[in-house]
């Protein structure tokens, strides 16, 4: 992507192919609800995705966008990063996984979709699989991959995947 583009931000061809694939991906679960970041490439996904669930609308939100959970002091300083925000990403991310990682209290389940980005996600997979945080640099996620994770109406968590891919073609699967 160009930075300097008025489509910066947005889905390549090739995104939206993916976003297709994840989106027929889905319909093997009997989703409740979708929720998406507030920008604009996650949006776009989360189109893709609802077209495939006619009863469902789609939810936006902000705690849901890209950030930096968190980096290593002598890495900020050399990278010029902001650490003022390198915390209010952490915090808006720590309020993120409080709303949607809380117990169910319902006595039904209930199966509910976050379309967001990389970085969040692997903080979600550290903070539900109780390792550092600091280990969310530590793997990748493909874009449009999947990852299912289970919480009980105890709060118990269970990661039952993390980054499943098998619904894209090989040479059609991309990291950011």
């Amino acid at each position: 992507m160009d930075k300097d583009s008025d489509t910066y931000g947005s889905l390549t061809r090739l995104g939206h192919y993916q976003a297709n694939c994840i989106a027929k991906r889905l319909t093997d679960y009997p989703v409740d609800k979708i929720h998406s970041s507030s920008l604009l490439r996650a949006k776009e996904t989360a189109l893709s995705v609802i077209e495939k669930f006619s009863n469902l609308q789609l939810k936006s939100h902000h705690l849901l966008k890209e950030g930096l959970p968190y980096v290593p002091a002598p890495l900020i300083k050399q990278k010029k990063l902001d650490k003022v925000q390198i915390k209010m990403d952490k915090e808006r991310m720590d309020q993120a996984f409080n709303v949607f990682f809380a117990p169910n209290k319902k006595e039904t389940e209930k199966h509910e979709v976050l379309i967001c980005h990389g970085n969040i996600i692997r903080y979600f997979i550290c903070k539900c699989l109780g390792v550092p945080i600091e280990a969310w640099s530590n793997f990748e996620i493909f874009e449009c991959s999947l990852s299912i994770v289970k919480v009980s109406s105890q709060g118990k968590i269970v990661v039952k995947s993390v980054g499943e891919t098998g619904h894209i073609p090989v040479l059609k699967r991309t990291i950011l």
